[in-house]
């Protein structure tokens, strides 16, 4: 690999993503006063630091940590020789640096945070674990990896969390015979970590988010913060039998919800992304779009065609009309007094503006009164395993528009086959609550 290439690789993985980093100018910044006499960014953040630490730590300790003359740190990369496609890992030399020796110390200090009872620490432990496993014909072994995980560890977030473990019953103090407040080591990781400084091809950079790979502290935050969403799906009920993590690398059983030979069915290997497209409202008197997915042969779309064709019957109610033939055979006898009104509504954008959540957990629950669902499909799943069902069936549905990808985070995708029955189970709620409320009581005639 020529320098170039190599340059090129490293910094699409690295310096190209302005999210996470950002250049530094070596210009010495207006100031009132007279100006310092040397001026270096590095100079400057070893100040800060020692300023931060001499003000929180007992002196025997900042003395340790503050690190006078210290070094920049410089991003270097390792190629990923297995990957398919040539890419780069990047790697922050920081032996040396400014926070270097007050990152390892808390590193040190704080490293009993960054496991539970999910963590794994090596080969050994996990063979111990999976030997006595007994492992069902309707189980899926599911191996994961996490992309880029240090540089996507949200670090003020990951901060929060971790100084809210250590500060659990003063833990902190107590454990290391210290006495500082949660703020005050809320301020030492944020030194310790946040807009690192480093140098790159001749330049200088700071990594604005995410966490260095190669600071002492970057395995410690990117385990805490991964610990803290397991730790928050585990309260909800909604982790698999069987959860193991290696630091980016988790493995878990998971029980298939529906009987192999259906899952076989609605789980789609090589699936296509979802396209959207726009049809022309030309009866509208200012031109509009109305946006349109195409889903066939998308991840979900197997999955979503046999929840609509199951769930069918819990989309209409006595207000619903099927089409203008049954619309005109009940409208053919009614008598219409002269102090009648004769009201027509159109629901503006009624797809997108489906609150998904809600309908979903409103499909569920009708879905299981007196056990239908299982009853009527030979079945035997629980309500909040059809809920995961339907939300994976229409939640945060990935699509490409104009060479971009994008998720739908709320409403329902007008192409999904779920579409209709999404938005006619939430209109029929709303018309079962004004009807128990008794508000549709001045209403000869109610037609959907």
């Amino acid at each position: 690999m020529n320098k170039s290439d190599y340059i090129n690789l490293l910094s699409q993985a690295s310096i190209n993503d302005t999210s996470k980093f950002t250049p530094v100018s070596l210009q010495r910044p207006k100031t009132r006063g007279r100006p310092v006499k040397h001026y270096h960014p590095l100079l400057e953040k070893e100040k800060h630091l020692a300023s931060v630490v001499r003000k929180i730590l007992p002196k025997q300790i900042a003395d340790c940590v503050c690190q006078a003359g210290s070094r920049l740190a410089h991003l270097y990369g390792l190629p990923k020789t297995h990957k398919e496609n040539l890419s780069m890992r990047p790697i922050l030399s920081a032996t040396g640096t400014y926070n270097y020796a007050l990152a390892k110390w808390l590193d040190d200090k704080l490293k009993p945070l960054s496991s539970n009872r999910y963590t794994i620490s090596d080969t050994f432990s996990f063979a111990d674990e999976i030997q006595n496993l007994v492992i069902d014909e309707n189980d899926i072994l599911v191996s994961y990896d996490v992309t880029s995980l240090f540089t996507n560890v949200p670090l003020h977030k990951t901060i929060e969390i971790i100084a809210k473990k250590a500060f659990a019953d003063n833990w902190f103090n107590a454990t290391h015979d210290l006495s500082i407040t949660k703020p005050e080591l809320v301020q030492l990781l944020e030194v310790a970590t946040m807009n690192q400084l480093f140098q790159f091809d001749g330049n200088l950079y700071e990594q604005i988010d995410g966490v260095a790979m190669g600071s002492p502290l970057g395995p410690l935050m990117a385990n805490a913060f991964l610990c803290s969403i397991k730790e928050k799906l585990d309260e909800d009920n909604k982790l698999p039998e069987f959860y193991r993590r290696y630091v980016d690398d988790p493995f878990a059983i998971v029980t298939s919800i529906l009987p192999k030979q259906i899952a076989d069915c609605v789980c789609q290997a090589g699936s296509r992304l979802a396209h959207l497209y726009g049809l022309p409202k030309t009866h509208k008197e200012n031109l509009s779009m109305r946006p349109i997915l195409s889903a066939t042969g998308t991840y979900n779309y197997a999955l979503a065609k046999w929840l609509d064709d199951k769930l069918k019957p819990l989309s209409s109610n006595r207000y619903t009309i099927s089409d203008t033939f049954s619309f005109a055979d009940e409208i053919q006898n009614l008598l219409i007094d002269e102090n009648d009104i004769l009201v027509s509504y159109d629901v503006t954008s009624l797809f997108t503006n489906v609150p998904l959540q809600e309908t979903i957990e409103i499909i569920a629950e009708k879905a299981f009164a007196d056990n239908w669902f299982n009853t009527t499909h030979d079945l035997s799943i629980t309500k909040p395993e059809l809920v995961q069902l339907l939300e994976v069936a229409t939640m945060n549905q990935l699509l490409q528009f104009d060479g971009n990808l994008y998720e739908q985070i709320d409403g329902v995708a007008i192409g999904s086959p779920l579409g209709p029955l999404m938005a006619n189970a939430f209109l029929c709620f709303i018309e079962e609550k004004l009807d128990q409320d008794n508000k549709l009581r001045n209403v000869v005639c109610f037609s959907r």
